[in-house]
Parts: C-alpha cells; structure tokens; sequence
C-alpha cells in the first residue's frame, strides 16, 4: 500500500517542485518556507501522536507521502494568490522558444540522475551484499553528515534564483562577491559543528549505537568529511549553474565523481564490505571537490587564496580542539551525557570562537557581527 500510494503521489511530488521553483523564482522565501515548517512539523507531530494511538509503521509512511501532497497544494494555493501569476494548465508549447529552456533542462536532469545513484543506490547494494542490521548501522553512520548536508543543500537552493537572475542582468562582479563571502560563511558555519562532531565521535556512536559500538566511530568521524567539503564547494556550485554550458561541465564533473565512487566501492568491497562505500564516498568527494572549485574559479575568476588560508587555520584549530579534549580526558572524567554533551557545546564555541578571529578576514567577521546585531534587534522588538 505504501509503495502504491508513493508512486501516485510522484506526478503531484514532481508538480509541486515546479511550483515551488516559481515562488522561489519570485523571492517568496517566507512562503516556500512556511510550507515546509509546517510541513515538518505536522510529520513530527504525526510520528509521536500515532504510535501512541497504536499505528503502524506503515501508517507513518502514508502520513509522509501525504504530507508531500498537503505542500503542493500550498505551493499552488500560495501562486493562485499572488497577483502577478494567472495559472492556466492550457496552453500551447512553442518549441523553438522552448528548446533552450528544455536543453537546460536536460543537462539539471542529467546531473540529479547522477546525484541519485551516487547518494541512493549504495543503501541497495548493502542490503543485497549483507543483512538488514548492516544497512541500519550504514544508514545510522551516516545520518548525522547527511544531515549537515541538508542544511549546506539549504543555502545553495536559496542562492538558485538569485545567480539566474544575477547571470541574466550581466553581474558577475556581484556573483564574485557573493561566491567569495559566502562560501566562507557558510563553511564558518558548517566546519565547527562537524569538527567538534569528529572529535567527539566516540560519545556521538555510544550515543546512537551503544556503547559496544566503539570501533565505528572512526568511520562515523570520517563520514564527516563528506558534508565539509561540499559546504566549501556548495555555493559556487549553486551560482555556476546558471550557466548552461557550465551545467554540462558540471555534470562531466559529477560523472567522474560517480566512476570513481563506484571503481573504489567494487574494489574494496571485498576487503572491507559495507565499509567500502564510506571510503569511496570520501575519496571521490576529495576527488571532485577540487574540480568544481577550479570550474568555478574559470567561470568568475574567484579567487580561491583566501579560502585555502581558511582551510588550513580551520584545521589547526580542529587539531588544537582535539588534543585539548584528549588531555583533559586524562583529568576529567567524562563518563554522563550531561557531561559530554556541554563538554561538546564548550569544543563547539571554542571552534566557532578561534575560526571567527583566526581564520576569516575583516569583510567577512563584519558581515556576522551585523547579521548578530539585527538578529538582537529582531528578538528584542
């Protein structure tokens, strides 16, 4: 039933992303992001009052899909009101104005196929290659970078709409700007949270998995390293696609990135199973990574010195975090999850703290102290 109502709802699902891009293509974030909190919260809602009430897992998996349903509708309610859109679902296609816009259209369809086979398919290939446990311990390695990878993912579908316009008006200079800056306050944001994550990987596994889990929490830390790199590549990439024939690059790109995914994954596979998918995950993101920094660097001439500075300050302030919490190990005994999780806000801050100071210039500490100060302004009126 639930693999049924999923694929009728797909159509209405695909429907809905296209509304969505419009409202988005408009600047209604408010209203695209009204939507999908509440659509957030009606799911959490759903998962804590309906196994209370004795549902099935199965009834959770429809609220889901239904909830999906329930957001489409919001997108065209919320373009139905919007004076400047009349929605007409007759109308004829002319080809030859068309043809760009579908050739575009292809190259993005192309790059998501391969973003599919790259994020989905492992999962499969698990269950087929061991057992239902494995792909659990897999999925639980892996839950917490995908998460950062959601909300690097956040920025760059925001950034969308802006770079086509921005491309349309003939603003590279403002395009360089935004890559430049915003690429550093983005990984600002991201590389604390995932360096204090790695090197408290041990408690984070005890925490999920159980304390006889200790030996995946190497893997746990090295998963991390996957959702860092994307948040130093994540908006250059949402900009450069504004660009046809960088798409096309892009996707070359993203091919790449899939053979050697694939070329590790069956090449280790034997030697270290499940685990081998983790590895290749790493290594063709190492692989890639750098590939779409120089694109981009063509494509704006970004100047790419002061996020290497970055990078390496970053690291050395991970390495310093990291040996300070192995030496108080020695004298602190960190045994409760009170303990351990302020002990873990406190590496977090201290991170944030000496990245801010350390490995970010004038421009870019002054774009956070006034988002700070307006966001004080915000919550005092």
């Amino acid at each position: 039933m639930v693999v049924v109502i999923a694929a009728a709802s797909l159509p209405m699902h695909f429907i809905g992303s296209v509304w969505r891009g419009a409202l988005e293509g408009m600047d209604r974030f408010d209203w695209v992001r009204f939507i999908e909190v509440s659509g957030t919260i009606l799911y959490a809602l759903l998962v804590i009052l309906l196994p209370m009430k004795g549902a099935s897992l199965e009834a959770i998996a429809i609220g889901y899909i239904l909830i999906g349903n329930a957001r489409t509708i919001g997108y065209f309610f919320m373009l139905h009101q919007h004076r400047s859109v009349q929605i007409d679902f007759c109308f004829e296609l002319d080809m030859h104005s068309a043809r760009p816009m579908l050739a575009h259209a292809a190259s993005f369809f192309s790059g998501k196929l391969y973003g599919a086979m790259f994020n989905h398919v492992p999962t499969v290939l698990v269950s087929l290659m061991s057992s239902v446990a494995m792909v659990g311990v897999y999925d639980a390695i892996l839950r917490v970078p995908r998460l950062l990878k959601t909300v690097v993912g956040m920025f760059g579908n925001a950034l969308l709409p802006h770079s086509a316009r921005m491309e349309s008006l003939g603003g590279q200079k403002s395009v360089r700007e935004i890559i430049e800056v915003g690429t550093l306050l983005l990984a600002a944001f991201v590389f604390p949270v995932g360096m204090a994550m790695m090197i408290f990987s041990v408690e984070i596994v005890h925490a999920l998995l159980g304390q006889n889990q200790s030996n995946l929490s190497i893997w746990f830390a090295l998963g991390l390293i996957w959702p860092l790199l994307l948040s130093i590549a994540s908006v250059g990439n949402s900009m450069v696609v504004a660009r046809h024939h960088a798409v096309k690059q892009m996707n070359q790109i993203s091919l790449i990135n899939l053979i050697a995914y694939w070329s590790i994954s069956a090449f280790l596979m034997q030697l270290l199973g499940w685990q081998a998918f983790l590895v290749a995950l790493i290594v063709s993101s190492i692989i890639s990574t750098p590939l779409q920094l120089m694109l981009v660097q063509r494509e704006y001439e970004i100047n790419n010195g002061a996020l290497f500075v970055f990078l390496v300050r970053a690291i050395l302030i991970g390495l310093i975090a990291f040996a300070i919490k192995v030496m108080l190990e020695k004298e602190v005994l960190i045994d409760s999850y009170g303990i351990q999780l302020m002990a873990f806000l406190i590496t977090m801050i201290f991170i944030y703290l000496s990245i801010y100071q350390y490995a970010l210039v004038a421009r870019e500490r002054s774009i956070i102290r006034e988002k700070i100060a307006s966001l004080i302004v915000a919550v005092r009126n």
